[in-house]
């Protein structure tokens, strides 16, 4: 992280003064803000600039983890791309790949409508090969839930979101209790009363079973270790919620066994993704398409996406 931090102190530039343009907010949330952004250079690039003060050592240090953690990731085509970043007076930019679906979470807000299982079991392998790649790298994300899940017109799944990640050496456990609640695994919530009981990689598997049930009925369980799940949920759902859901960690499947799921292994198709973001787009989410001025060129490209040449 060294060659990180040399980079850091030596780009003092700020990238809404040269190299991009602002064109909108797009969020404010916690200390820092999100921002779309165009390229200077090339007018058909946009991004999302995330701008986070830098405010101590300890905040230093979470954000070359998350750099450092985006930078390793940077050629999975199911995690957000880092595309630059740079230092200016007090505040770190973080040039991110723009995913104009947004986010799962956003989704579903917007259409007053959980996804559909076909919907979630395409979703869920996106991201079981996102945390595969990542848990292969001793890399826990601790924050995996819909609102980190985003979506491109392509259409593709990007997990995002790297903050609170840890890298983790061969063989060691984290003790801190960080992501957002109703998402954490039991493990991870026992570490506010006993650093005895060290997590793994396999907190991202329950926080993921979490996310699957907050896909099905727009909201996570509120604190519930042994989430309801309804009777129309299909058999081999409710297997893979049981995968998950487990309590004991040492019993709980890892990314590698999920991916072998009858649920999830053969939900390569797109076209449930594809009808998706065909939905949000005609139902008045096309702010996005707009300012990209391809609102009639992103319907044909999804529509070329589900039928192809017929």
């Amino acid at each position: 992280m060294f060659s990180l931090l040399v980079q850091l102190f030596h780009r003092q530039v700020n990238p809404l003064d040269s190299e991009w343009s602002e064109v909108r907010e797009i969020r404010i949330g916690g200390f820092n803000r999100v921002v779309k952004v165009r390229s200077v250079k090339d007018r058909d690039l946009f991004a999302a600039c995330k701008i986070i003060p830098l405010e101590n050592d300890e905040n230093l240090d979470d954000l070359l983890v998350e750099l450092e953690t985006l930078k390793m990731c940077r050629d999975h085509a199911n995690i957000v791309k880092l595309l630059a970043f740079y230092r200016f007076e007090q505040n770190l930019f973080m040039i991110l790949e723009y995913c104009p679906g947004g986010s799962v979470a956003g989704v579903m807000v917007r259409l007053k409508n959980p996804l559909d299982e076909p919907q979630i079991a395409h979703v869920t392998r996106k991201l079981c090969l996102a945390l595969d790649f990542l848990h292969s790298r001793n890399v826990i994300h601790r924050d995996l839930k819909g609102s980190n899940v985003l979506l491109t017109f392509e259409p593709e799944v990007k997990l995002a979101d790297f903050g609170v990640a840890a890298i983790m050496e061969d063989n060691e456990r984290r003790t801190s209790c960080v992501g957002t609640a109703y998402w954490m695994a039991p493990e991870v919530i026992l570490c506010q009363m006993s650093k005895d009981q060290p997590y793994g990689c396999k907190a991202d598997i329950w926080s993921l079973g979490i996310t699957c049930i907050e896909m099905a009925q727009m909201e996570p369980p509120h604190h519930n270790m042994q989430p309801h799940r309804p009777d129309q949920w299909s058999q081999q759902f409710n297997n893979f919620l049981n995968r998950c859901l487990v309590k004991n960690m040492d019993e709980r499947w890892d990314v590698a066994q999920l991916l072998t799921h009858p649920f999830i292994c053969s939900a390569d198709d797109p076209r449930p993704i594809v009808r998706l973001m065909r939905e949000r787009i005609t139902r008045g989410g096309g702010m996005e398409v707009a300012e990209h001025n391809t609102f009639n060129s992103t319907l044909y490209g999804l529509d070329h996406a589900m039928f192809g040449n017929s």
